[in-house]
């Protein structure tokens, strides 16, 4: 059985619609807090926390009216409160930029950069650990 050429198109086999309703923000923010969690002291600070404009990602929001903070969701996932305190010791003036991109959909905290973001979520893990001890 001969199968034509134009059959053998991947591009004929799936839907673009259902790869986008499949793709979750969620797990892909996963790849950027692990990269925190595994942190150690020799190695260089990711590269992604110097962006300012992060969140605006729209192709991972739920759709273009509804922006989610996906420095936040990154943020909220780390629980190495050593990789923190690094990240809050660097003296790059990027950690502490905010995103100023005018006439975009107004994204949650996009008022703060990653440097309040990593010291907020900081503070939470501080409060924490504190609780555990009483």
């Amino acid at each position: 059985m001969r199968i034509a050429k134009k059959e053998m198109d991947p591009r004929k086999w799936v839907k673009p619609v259902a790869l986008y309703l499949d793709f979750n923000a969620e797990r892909h923010m996963k790849v950027y807090s692990d990269s925190l969690n595994n942190l150690t002291n020799e190695a260089a600070l990711p590269s992604f926390i110097f962006d300012e404009c992060f969140d605006y990602k729209p192709m991972l929001w739920p759709d273009m009216h509804h922006a989610i903070s996906l420095r936040q969701m990154v943020v909220n996932k780390v629980t190495n409160r050593l990789a923190i305190q690094r990240i809050l010791q660097d003296d790059n003036p990027l950690l502490h930029k905010v995103c100023d991109a005018e006439g975009e959909i107004e994204v949650p905290d996009g008022d703060k950069s990653f440097y309040e973001l990593f010291w907020l979520r900081y503070a939470e893990l501080q409060e924490e650990k504190e609780i555990g001890r009483e």
